[in-house]
C-alpha cells in the first residue's frame, strides 16, 4: 500500500473554521498506521455511490490527477476539491444536528482524513475518515491546540472507496461506522446500500444456523439449541448489528455444554467469521426480524426412528434439555416436562 496524497483537515479551536494541514514527516507513521487500519477493516458495509453524484466525481479526479497529470482537461486544483469535500461533510452534520433538534444529541465534531492510495496495480483506493481529535493546552503560554492522540485511534467513520483505472471509475463502497449515521453515507457521500437490511438478516441468519447446525449438531444436540436460541433472540432484538463482534460475544462468552466442542471452538469461530465473505453479506447492518420470523420459530431435531424434537425458540435452553450418557455409550435426551397431562400420559 503506498499513499499518494493526505490531507487533514479539523475545526480550529481559535477561530472556529475548518482547515487543512498536510501530513508531515513527523505524521507519516501515524497516518501509515491509521490508513492501513481503515482500508485492512471488515467490520464494513457495501455501497455504491448514486447516479451522477458529485462525490463520485470527485473522487475521480483525484485518482485522475495522479493517473493523467498532464490530460487536457484534468482538474488539478486538489485543494478546492478538499474545500468541496468538507462543505458538505459540514452542511450534512448540520442538517443530521436540526433534525435532532431537542433530543440533546449532536453530531461528534471531528478531523477529515482524505487520502489517495495506491492499493495494487489495478487498484486505487480513496479514504474518508472521521476521527477524534483532542484538544490539549501547548507550551510555555498554554495555548490551545487541536490533535490526534497517538497511543488511542478513535476512529468514528470511514468509507473507502475502490477506483479501476483503466477506465477510471468508482466500484464499491466500504462503509465503517462506530454507529448508524445516515448523514454519513447519505447527506455527505451521497452512497446506496448494495444490500438491504432484510437481505443481509436473512443471509446471515441462514448461513449461520446452517454453520452451527451442521458443525455442532452431530457433536452437542444441546450446545446446538443453546447457540442457535442465542442467535434468534440476538436477530428478534431488531438493533444495529455488528456481525464480528456478535460473533465475539457468540462463540468467545460461551462455556459448552460438550468437552469436545470445546476443543472445536475456535475453529467454529474462524468458519463463522469467514461466513460474510462467503455467503454475501455485509457486517454492519440493522437487523429486520420480520422476513426469518418463520424460519426462527422452531427447530425439529431427529432424536431416534420415529421420534423428533420440535424446539421453539423461546425455550431456555439451558434448563430445559440436557443429555445422559450410559455406561455403554448410550446418548439420552433428558428434557424437564411441566405438562402434567404428558406427565401422567407417559408416567
Amino acid at each position: 500500500m503506498q499513499i499518494l496524497y493526505t490531507i487533514i483537515g479539523y475545526t480550529d479551536p481559535g477561530n472556529n473554521q475548518f482547515v487543512f494541514q498536510n501530513v508531515t514527516k513527523i505524521a507519516q507513521m501515524f497516518m501509515q498506521k491509521l490508513l492501513s487500519h481503515t482500508v485492512d477493516n471488515n467490520r464494513t458495509r457495501v455501497y455504491y455511490f448514486r447516479p451522477d453524484e458529485e462525490m463520485a466525481d470527485i473522487v475521480c479526479s483525484y485518482a485522475q490527477a495522479y493517473l493523467n497529470p498532464f490530460e487536457t482537461g484534468t482538474n488539478l486544483d486538489l485543494d478546492a476539491q478538499a474545500e468541496r469535500i468538507v462543505q458538505r461533510l459540514i452542511e450534512a452534520e448540520n442538517k443530521a444536528n436540526r433534525q435532532l433538534g431537542a433530543t440533546g444529541t449532536k453530531v461528534k465534531t471531528g478531523s477529515i482524513v482524505l487520502s489517495l492510495i495506491q492499493y495494487d496495480e489495478d487498484e486505487l483506493r480513496f479514504v474518508f475518515a472521521k476521527v477524534d481529535h483532542t484538544k490539549y493546552l501547548e507550551g510555555k503560554n498554554l495555548e490551545l491546540q487541536v490533535g490526534f492522540s497517538i497511543e488511542d485511534q478513535d476512529i468514528w467513520k470511514t468509507a473507502v472507496v475502490q477506483i479501476s483505472k483503466q477506465p477510471i471509475s468508482t466500484g464499491d463502497v466500504l462503509v465503517y461506522m462506530d454507529r448508524p449515521a445516515r448523514y454519513w453515507t447519505d447527506g455527505f457521500l451521497g452512497l446506496i446500500a448494495k444490500r438491504t437490511d432484510a437481505l443481509n438478516t436473512t443471509s446471515m441468519y441462514k448461513s449461520v444456523s446452517g454453520t452451527i447446525k451442521r458443525e455442532v449438531e452431530k457433536i452437542s444436540v444441546n450446545d446446538y439449541l443453546i447457540l442457535w436460541s442465542t442467535l434468534v433472540h440476538k436477530m428478534n432484538a431488531g438493533t444495529d448489528f455488528d456481525y464480528n463482534v456478535f460473533i465475539d460475544e457468540l462463540i468467545d462468552n460461551y462455556t459448552p455444554q460438550s468437552d469436545k466442542l470445546g476443543e472445536l471452538l475456535g475453529e467454529l469461530k474462524t468458519k463463522l467469521l469467514n461466513l460474510p465473505d462467503k455467503s454475501g453479506f455485509d457486517r454492519q447492518f440493522r437487523l429486520d426480524p420480520r422476513d426469518v420470523a418463520s424460519l426462527a420459530k422452531a427447530q425439529t431435531l431427529k432424536i431416534a426412528p420415529g421420534i423428533e424434537l420440535k424446539v421453539n425458540s423461546e425455550v431456555d435452553i439451558r434448563q430445559a434439555i440436557g443429555t445422559d450418557t450410559d455406561e455403554n455409550g448410550n446418548i439420552y435426551i433428558r428434557i424437564k416436562c411441566t405438562d402434567k397431562k404428558t406427565i401422567n400420559e407417559l408416567s
